[in-house]
Formats: structure tokens, C-alpha cells, sequence
């Protein structure tokens, strides 16, 4: 068949005819695979589809990018390689293959229409693959003869060869003899001889009658023959050399090859499933029907895949090529590091200067110890947990009241558990775990756990600044470098150092929850040299490691600890091996917000004057290195109070309750229904709760019908909102909704009113004041718009430009605020579309807006006396600075992490060089010492023979 044809319409940019475009038609012929489109243009004119931008120049760059252990070369990339692309490119997008319907194929399988269906056909040929197939005459193929010169008959067939053809048992014995563990149905007498590489051996030794291997396909009954010759290895030496791992160190008699060891790990990190539930399945394997399964094996299977991820784990940490490679382990070392993070040593310039911890690891007193607690990614136990209990009767106070974590640290639930959670260090940037980062936690997220796990991680790596992002850093912070007095002496650092280095901050979405004195000077968007990290990378981590959970609650803490710190590591390489496109993919988006933001900026400047500029950059400057100071990204009036309220509404008396009364009373519920969902929270409950709790429901239903009677007063439009949100459905009276005014969207909302007068503007009837005047401010900037849209096409239209909805907007208050998408109404005060709902979810954060072109025009400030407005604009002006500093360090910074990968490789070549020299002495060794043993071994033969004969 022809391949399909199809006209695309492209603008040929002609340098010799600048601002002209003229369409040409071309013939695009699409490949076999659907997968290309071949183009042959007719001249040799740039082709340029119309929806292609600029922004394909910079991820060509990115795409031929590649950094360099120069650090000046790749600093000094920038604009000038940009010119630098082939003007006879040719850019196409890739067509999207179309694929039939799957349910069109799924009814052609089953007939309609009155056509045939494949269904019997299918079923047929399952049925001659369970019979006997091509072997109607029951003769195997060899040709043999038996006793009475008939031919042999074939009744032996493998469920695993290819073809499942039935053969002899001669046969079936040549084809499996190395082939085991394949599923045949008879017995066909095979024996298993190890320790040869030709499977013979003059002195087999006959293993146990009930051997048996687990395999990805069943557990199998296996006659095994271990080798007696005299230069013989250990009965575990021998399994292991074929692959098989053994139960036991002494005279195993059960074993799993290696192939289902790594099976069940791929499966748990992927699907999170447990041992338990893989062993279930292997008994189905080998007999669905529950009757001729072996004897379980499970704790063996338990033991072994414990004893396999801590042997891969030494393996894959290089103990295995150095001297006394396991007695020598240092905390930390069997831990995957991040290799775009800084390493003195490894991946920085020479003169770093580090601190290097002198913790050991002492054997654990627990009933079920760890294999690698505390070589790897758990903390040691004995130190950590002698730590916490100088705290067990201490409690954390939060002075902010905008986060719960502190709040909900204590719970009755967690009595009697041995740990409750647990809590990790993360590499911010990149999302790594951190080595000797995690520990768990026995009542909650208490300040003891997290300071001994971070400074546990942080000690190793200190450098000039270190960033920390934690959800209640507000709180974390104070008194940490006392708390830390009170670790063990090598976790102590500097104060003077800890003072300047440390910089904290609350990760971006979690900013909300704060009150305002806490997010702003915690803002990772404000905060100079953090780029655009948003500190969320634990979320995400969580989102992954609270699966395992399901397999992990029920084991002891040494399992548990190992099974942790396996998905840990399986975390890591994930992040590890796609470290590399991850990077250029946040370079190529952050190259062009830098642009953009950047672009965005100076065009800020143009409009308000040096002086402003001068002005402003002082108090930033200022702000930042004293946070005392006045703060530049909020507005210097001050927002509404509650006292302001109740004052307010103490004068507007005109009911038997007042508003101040009924607000109050408003928020009294609310306090009722969030103590009874808290204390619904944990788990079951006892009957006498499950009474009372019901007594509660009843008592808080009644105040609720109560407050509804008086609500209709004073709440707009109340009885469409009832009816709107009630589904039919029984709602309990902690869910219910009480439609507070800030429940409630505004129907008519403008810039100053919802930045400034929002409290004021929600819930109010259409005949108040305050909807009078935001009815009139409506129609004056509508009248002004429309004006705007009369005479903007004229001599001044090289200054401003056209005047678009979206660009109605005011200078925004709340930084880092993110709207609604549940709100009807949008930030422009206008009604929302359901595509704009749709976009809201998907909308990015603080670091990507911009200011609308309207307050960053020329002369905005110019002879203007409203010091609101140069007040708000000042908060714009010094919103918009910071996003072209962070998306210009994130540039900075994501070349720097480039750079420091790339020589982090290069040094982990060389660390691995250097052990394969030592593992093939080590082995020349080996070898040696084995023909010395043989050598000795037939010398005492000789000795004990001529004894015999004296």
C-alpha cells in the first residue's frame, strides 16, 4: 500500500524579503510506520510551521548540550550560540499514530454483524495444546525402539519448551538435563548433579529426598547430587554456582534461584506487593487446587530474600572488591548518593573543606536486628533511640497556628506500636534519600527524630550554605542549635558556622497553611540562591513509600528497617539513572522562563523610573539580611481584624441578634465539627465511644438547625446554596457545611475590593453598600476599557498595546497565593468558564506569573500621589525581581549540577577501576589457595594410605 499522502501549510521566512510571509503548499508523504513525516521542500528557503515559536531554538541548544569538566566553558554559554543554527533546517512535528479502537477489535473477535467469530477457533487450539497436538500416533520422533521392537511411545511433554511437543522419556531427559526447573507433569527420574560444568561427577553425594528450589514458575520437588570429589566446595557453594541460592549455610535442603529473588524485588518496588502474597502465588503455580502443594517454606523464602537485597547491596557498594570489604563498613556507606549534589572530594573543586563522622556501629540487643541498620539509609538504632528517650516526655509547642503537624504529633492511637512512622532526609533538588536520613518515629514527628536524622545526613556534606526545607522550619528552627548540644558529640558542628549556613525555608505548597509572618520570610520564592526548588520532593516520596506499608506494618523492626532501606535504594537508582534527562529538561524550561521573566522585568524597570528602582532594591536588600525590617513584598496596610469586625457590626444592630453575634456563633460550630472529626480520626472504636460519639452528633445537629433559622438573615442566596450541594445523600453534622461568608464567592468582584476588601465583599445582599460600590467600579473600568478599545489604534500604538480581558487585572497582595479552582468567580471578578475552572487546577505557581502589561506601562508612576497603588506596585515590582533571580539561578544552578554529575562519574569509573584491579589478584589468589587445598588434600591421602599399609 501507497503511502499516505497530506498537505501542510508552512511561512517561509525569507531574510531578503524581512516581514513578509508567503504560504506555500508542499506534499508530505507519511512513513510506512506511521511514525515520520518526509518532506522535500522546493526551495531552499527555512520552513516554519506557524504554531512553532522561538522557544524550539533553545531546546535545539539543549539537545547538542553537553557539559564539560571545564567549568569557565560551560559558565560561559548563553546567547551567542544561539545565532549559531543551521538556517536550512527543517522543522516538522511528528504526526500522532492512530490506532484502531480496541473495542472495534474486541467485537470483531466475538462476531457481530452476523460475521464469523474466532472465538471457537481459539478455543480449539487451546484444547490441542493441553491434548496431544501432531503426536496423534503417540511415537516419539527419535525413532526408538522398545522391548517388543514397537516404537517408544511419547507421553512426556515440558509446559515451558517451545512448541510443548510430546517426546519419549529419553528424550525429555537429554532436552532437560540442564533445564530443571521447566514444569513436566511426570516424573521422568531426572537428577541434578552440581559442582561439574558437564554434569557428571565420579563421587556424587545424594542431597535431601524433599529438596526443593523455588522458581518464578512453582516450587519444585528436585533430585539434587552435590559433588564428593575431593577438591568439592561447600554443599551452599556448590547451589550458588548455579545460580541457586540457599535456605541454609549448613546441608540446605531448600533453595531459590536467583532469577525469582529478582522477580520478587521488581514486582515489590513496582507494585509494592508483599512476600507473603508472592508466595501465595507460587503455590498456585505449582497446584491451583491446594492438594499436592509442598510443605510451606515461607519463613525460609522471608529469610532468603532478606539475605539476597543485603548481598546486593554490598555488591553493588563495591565490598566485595576491597579488603575486609564488609568488616570495614563505615554509617552511610551502603547508600546510593546523589551525584548532582555537592561531594567535597568527589565532584568539587580541590580546598572544600568536610567534616568526616567517627560513629560506629554496635550490634543491636533487638530480637530481630537489621542486616545494614545504619549502613545505609536508617540511622543506627542504639544511638537514635538512647537520643529520643531523653525526650519521651517532652512536648513540641507551635506558636504558628496556621499548621497541625506539631498538634497531631501526640495520639492516643499510637500506644503499644513500636514505631509509628518514620521520618527522612531528602535531597531537595534531585529527591535522593539521604543516607543515614531516616528514622523512625515512635509518637509522632517529633523535634528529637528530626533533629537526629538531619544533622545524622547533614554532617558529611556541610558546605557554605545549606538550604532546608521542612514544613514547620518555622517552628523546627527555633532552639535547634540547643537541641543539638544534646545529640552525640559527632553530630555537633560550629554555632558560628551553623548561623551563617543554615537557611530555612517551607516548601512552596505547603506555605499556605502558615500564617503570613511565616511564609514570606520562609518563601522559597524569595529566597536568594535556592533557584526553583519548591521542597515538595518528600510529597512525591511519600506518594511511593507509604504503599509498602501494607507489607511492613506487621514485621519485626530489623525486616523492616531492611525492606525500607531496599525501596530506598530502588528510589534512588530510579532518580539516579534518569538524573541525566531530567536535568535538561528543567534546563530547556528553565532557560526560557529566565528569558521571559527576565524580559518581563526590564520592562517593569522602564515604567518605574530609577529612583523607585534604587528605593525598592534598598529595602530588599535590607529585608534580606535583617528580617526585622519593614517587608517589602507586603503592603503596608493593614488587613481587617476580627475586633475590627465585631466593632463594625456592634454598630449596625437591627435584629434580636446582632452580626457579631451570629458570626461568633458561626465559628463556634465550626470549632465543634473540626474537634469531632479529629476525634473520629484513628481507627475503630469501643461501644461506649461509638455512644457518645453519636450523643455528640445529635446535640451538634440541633445547634445546627438552630443557627439555620437565624442564617437566612444574614447569608445572600442561602436557599439556592443548600439546595444546590444537597445530593440526596446523608450528611453527618461534622460534614456539614455551615456557609460562613468565607465559604462563599463574591458574584461580582474587582481587583481592589478582592485584594484589599474581600472579608467585607463576601455574603453580602445585592442592595448593601458594599455591592453598590462594586457595582459602579465595575461599570467605570468597563466604561474606561471600552474608551481604551475606541482609540488604541493610533499614533501611540507603538507604546501600548491591544487591551485583552486577561489583562484587566490589579497589582496582586498575597504572595505565593494560588486561586481557588473551586471558587465560581475568578481573580478578574467575573464568572468563571468551565475551561477556565479546568485551567485553574492545572495552574503553575508564583514562579511563572507575570504582571498584566497595564502596570508596567511607561508613566504609571508618574505624578501619582496614591500611595496605595505605588505601595502595591512596589510589592509587584519586588515579586517580579525575585522571579528573574530565581529562574536565572536555577539556570545557573542546573549547569552547575551538570557539571558536578558528569565529574561524579568520572570519579565513581575510577572507584570502580581501582576495585577490579584488586578483585582479579584477589581472584589469582583464590584460585591458588583452591590447588594448595587439593595439593593437601591428596598428600594427606597419601599419608593415611601409607599409615594403612605400616
Amino acid at each position: 500500500m501507497n503511502a499516505k499522502q497530506k498537505y501542510s501549510i508552512y511561512r517561509a521566512d525569507s531574510s531578503d524579503n524581512e516581514g513578509q510571509n508567503v504560504a506555500h503548499s508542499h506534499m508530505v508523504s507519511v512513513s510506512a510506520d506511521q511514525h515520520r513525516q518526509l518532506i522535500e521542500p522546493s526551495s531552499p528557503m527555512k520552513l516554519r510551521p506557524e504554531s512553532i515559536q522561538d522557544n524550539e531554538q533553545t531546546e535545539f541548544i539543549m539537545h547538542n548540550w553537553e557539559p564539560t569538566l571545564d567549568i569557565r566553558a560551560d559558565w560561559s554559554w548563553g546567547e551567542d550560540e544561539r545565532g549559531e543554527r543551521d538556517s536550512q533546517d527543517i522543522i516538522v512535528n511528528p504526526l500522532v499514530k492512530r490506532s484502531t479502537a480496541s473495542d472495534a477489535l474486541l467485537r470483531e473477535w466475538m462476531g457481530y454483524d452476523g460475521r464469523a467469530s474466532y472465538r471457537e477457533e481459539f478455543l480449539l487450539e487451546d484444547l490441542r495444546l493441553e491434548g496431544h497436538g501432531d503426536a496423534g500416533l503417540l511415537a516419539c520422533s527419535c525413532g526408538r525402539l522398545d522391548e517388543s521392537n514397537y516404537p517408544i511411545s511419547s507421553l512426556f511433554r515440558c509446559e515451558e519448551c517451545f512448541g510443548r511437543d510430546m517426546l519419549c522419556q529419553e528424550c525429555c531427559l537429554d532436552c532437560h538435563k540442564r533445564l530443571p526447573l521447566h514444569v513436566i507433569n511426570i516424573n521422568i527420574g531426572l537428577r541434578v548433579q552440581l559442582g561439574h560444568s558437564d554434569m557428571t561427577c565420579a563421587c556424587p553425594v545424594g542431597g535431601h529426598t524433599e529438596f526443593l528450589v523455588l522458581h518464578v514458575n512453582g516450587i519444585h520437588r528436585v533430585n539434587v547430587d552435590f559433588c564428593g570429589c575431593d577438591w568439592r566446595v561447600s554443599h551452599r557453594q556448590q547451589l550458588m554456582r548455579c545460580d541457586w541460592f540457599p535456605s541454609t549455610v549448613h546441608q540446605p535442603q531448600t533453595a531459590c534461584t536467583c532469577r525469582l529473588l529478582e522477580h520478587f524485588l521488581l514486582l515489590t518496588w513496582s507494585s509494592k506487593i508483599s512476600a507473603f502474597e508472592y508466595y501465595q502465588t507460587l503455590e498456585r503455580l505449582t497446584d491451583n487446587t491446594g492438594i499436592f502443594v509442598p510443605k510451606s517454606h515461607y519463613s525460609a523464602f522471608l529469610r532468603m530474600i532478606r539475605e539476597y537485597r543485603h548481598m546486593l547491596l554490598l555488591k553493588r557498594s563495591g565490598r566485595g572488591h576491597v579488603e575486609n570489604g564488609i568488616s570495614n563498613l563505615q554509617p552511610g556507606e551502603l547508600a546510593l548518593h546523589c551525584p548532582a549534589c555537592p561531594q567535597p572530594g568527589v565532584n568539587l573543586p580541590r580546598g572544600w573543606e568536610t567534616v568526616d563522622p567517627s560513629m560506629k556501629i554496635r550490634s543491636s540487643d533487638l530480637a530481630d536486628p537489621g542486616m545494614h541498620t545504619g549502613l545505609a539509609y536508617f540511622v543506627a538504632n542504639e544511638p537514635y533511640n538512647a537520643h529520643v528517650l531523653q525526650f519521651a516526655s517532652q512536648k513540641d509547642v507551635s506558636t504558628c497556628s496556621g499548621f497541625s503537624t506539631l498538634a497531631h504529633a501526640e495520639s492516643k492511637f499510637s500506644n503499644g506500636l513500636w514505631a509509628r512512622g518514620i521520618g527522612l532526609c531528602l535531597c531537595a533538588r534531585h529527591e535522593f534519600v539521604c543516607p543515614k536520613g531516616v528514622g523512625d518515629l515512635q509518637k509522632g514527628e517529633h523535634f528529637c527524630n528530626m533533629d537526629f536524622n538531619f544533622f545524622s545526613a547533614i554532617i558529611p556534606l556541610l558546605l557554605l550554605n545549606v538550604v532546608i526545607s521542612y514544613n514547620v522550619a518555622c517552628q523546627w528552627k527555633i532552639n535547634l542549635l540547643n537541641r543539638m548540644n544534646r545529640l552525640p558529640q559527632n553530630m555537633h558542628i560550629p554555632v558560628v558556622f551553623a548561623t551563617t549556613a543554615f537557611m530555612f525555608g517551607i516548601p512552596k505548597f505547603h506555605a499556605s497553611a502558615h500564617d503570613d509572618c511565616c511564609t514570606i520570610p520562609h518563601s522559597l520564592n524569595l529566597m536568594p540562591g535556592v533557584g526553583q526548588t519548591d521542597g515538595e520532593g518528600i510529597e512525591r516520596n511519600w506518594a511511593e513509600i507509604n504503599r509498602v506499608a501494607n507489607s511492613t506494618k506487621e514485621m519485626g523492626p530489623g525486616a523492616r528497617h531492611d525492606t525500607l532501606d531496599d525501596h530506598f535504594g530502588h528510589h534512588n537508582w530510579h532518580k539516579f539513572v534518569g538524573l541525566g534527562l531530567s536535568l535538561r529538561k528543567k534546563l530547556i524550561i528553565a532557560v526560557k522562563e529566565r528569558d521571559r521573566q527576565q524580559a518581563a522585568f526590564q520592562e517593569f524597570n522602564l515604567a518605574v523610573g530609577t529612583s523607585y528602582q534604587n528605593q525598592w532594591t534598598a529595602m530588599v536588600k535590607s529585608w534580606e539580611e535583617d528580617k526585622t525590617q519593614p517587608n517589602p513584598f507586603t503592603t503596608r496596610e493593614r488587613g481587617i481584624s476580627e475586633a475590627d469586625v465585631r466593632a463594625h457590626f456592634a454598630e449596625f444592630h437591627r435584629h434580636n441578634m446582632s452580626p457579631s453575634v451570629f458570626v461568633t456563633w458561626g465559628l463556634s460550630l465550626e470549632d465543634c465539627q473540626r474537634r469531632l472529626r479529629f476525634d473520629i480520626i484513628g481507627g475503630a472504636l469501643s461501644s461506649s465511644q461509638q455512644t457518645e460519639l453519636q450523643r455528640r452528633r445529635t446535640a451538634l445537629l440541633k445547634q445546627i438547625h438552630r443557627f439555620r433559622s437565624v442564617q437566612a438573615t444574614y447569608t445572600v442566596d442561602l436557599e439556592n446554596l443548600l439546595e444546590q450541594n444537597d445530593d440526596g445523600s446523608l450528611v453527618e453534622a461534622e460534614n456539614i457545611i455551615l456557609w460562613l461568608p468565607s465559604r462563599i464567592s463574591a458574584s461580582i468582584r474587582t481587583v481592589h475590593l478582592i485584594k484589599h476588601r474581600n472579608r467585607d465583599a463576601h455574603g453580602q445582599r445585592a442592595n448593601t453598600r458594599a455591592a453598590s460600590v462594586i457595582s459602579r467600579l465595575d461599570d467605570k473600568i468597563k466604561m474606561i476599557a471600552e474608551k481604551y478599545h475606541t482609540t488604541w489604534p493610533d499614533a501611540w500604538e507603538n507604546e501600548l498595546r491591544p487591551l485583552d480581558a486577561h489583562d484587566v487585572w490589579g497589582p496582586s497582595e498575597d504572595v505565593g497565593s494560588i486561586e481557588n479552582p473551586s471558587d465560581i468567580v475568578g481573580a478578574d471578578g467575573r464568572k468563571r468558564t468551565r475551561k477556565q475552572s479546568a485551567a485553574a487546577i492545572r495552574r503553575l505557581g508564583q514562579g511563572f506569573m507575570r504582571v498584566s502589561w497595564i502596570w508596567t506601562s511607561v508613566g504609571v508612576l508618574e505624578d501619582n500621589d496614591d500611595i496605595n497603588l505605588n505601595d502595591a506596585l512596589c510589592v509587584e515590582w519586588v515579586k517580579a525581581r525575585a522571579r528573574a533571580l530565581r529562574w536565572n539561578e536555577e539556570v545557573l544552578l542546573l549547569k552547575e549540577e551538570m557539571w558536578r554529575t558528569r565529574a561524579y562519574l568520572e570519579w565513581k569509573a575510577r572507584w570502580w577501576d581501582i576495585r577490579a584491579e584488586f578483585a582479579a589478584s584477589t581472584s589469582q589468589l583464590i584460585v591458588d589457595e583452591d590447588r594448595d587445598v587439593f595439593i593437601d588434600a591428596e598428600t594427606d591421602q597419601d599419608d593415611a594410605e601409607d599409615d594403612m599399609e605400616d
